[in-house]
């Protein structure tokens, strides 16, 4: 939901819309039940070179998904960006242009009562000031899902309707959180990217906070755990990080290891860490 650098107006990164579109074919299917036999048929019966490497590994990595359920990969109910529906439009103008959202949902007194979502390409004919609306006016749908639904089924749903954004109520039709198209593709060709390491200058390499520590050790020749390895409590450099900091670090802080690393945090949620710049002690 997030406007990135290099995005196009759904605030996918190019990069990785690129691999949603690997997918998109099995996720269009109407028959949602064979999703896991359908996507290893084709990975099988394409073995040759018909789909690469990355492309085989993204495909089969979404069938690892068809049990993960929307409460585990959505947006908090503290962390969503809503306005009220009685707001003007100058208002909604400063939240999108602030957030750098592309959808933003509406309510009416609490996020108990949301009414719909707001998306920015609706605003942008009313980008000039002399130009009013009522922003209840550009309302579209919201698509209203259980926490326990599966992703996949959710995915299915979505392109059903034609919609990119759900609001995750409980029992009681209270607002926990909220999810995107987005964010469902991303928990899966975000997996396969989890172990990637780019080494960007001497010393310093990029790294995502959900790759295994035992992954960087090997391919970065470094030491992370502590010499007691049963007192680690953490698998992922994320885990490692909180665990120093004892705290969710912002983005832009620098958490020092003992060794000597340095974690320079280069993106981070207010629940996670996402991405890392490792430095390396200079040893000359």
């Amino acid at each position: 939901m997030r406007m990135e650098e290099g995005s196009g107006e759904t605030g996918v990164p190019r990069k990785v819309k690129k691999k949603f579109n690997i997918i998109k074919l099995f996720f269009g299917k109407k028959d949602k039940t064979s999703l896991s036999d359908t996507i290893v048929d084709y990975v099988e019966e394409n073995e040759s070179q018909k789909i690469g490497a990355e492309e085989k590994e993204i495909l089969l990595n979404a069938v690892n998904f068809t049990d993960t359920i929307v409460e585990e990969v959505m947006v908090p109910r503290s962390d969503i960006v809503a306005i009220n529906v009685k707001s003007n439009l100058a208002e909604l103008k400063e939240l999108f242009l602030n957030k750098g959202y592309t959808r933003i949902p509406l309510f009416d007194e609490n996020l108990d009562n949301i009414k719909g979502f707001v998306h920015i390409k609706d605003i942008l004919p009313y980008f000039e000031a002399s130009k009013e609306i009522k922003i209840e006016k550009l309302t579209r749908k919201a698509l209203f899902v259980p926490p326990s639904m599966k992703i996949v089924d959710l995915a299915y749903k979505m392109r059903n309707v034609s919609t990119r954004l759900a609001i995750v109520v409980d029992e009681y039709g209270g607002t926990d959180g909220l999810i995107t198209m987005e964010d469902l593709m991303d928990e899966i060709v975000g997996e396969v990217e989890e172990n990637e390491i780019i080494s960007l200058e001497s010393n310093f390499f990029e790294v995502s906070a959900r790759a295994r520590i035992i992954d960087i050790e090997e391919k970065l020749k470094i030491k992370l755990y502590s010499d007691d390895k049963e007192e680690d409590d953490y698998d992922t450099l994320g885990g490692l990080i909180a665990s120093i900091s004892q705290k969710i670090p912002k983005t832009g802080e620098i958490i020092k290891h003992n060794f000597g690393i340095k974690f320079h945090i280069k993106d981070a949620a207010s629940r996670y860490i996402k991405k890392v710049i490792i430095e390396l002690p200079n040893n000359d």
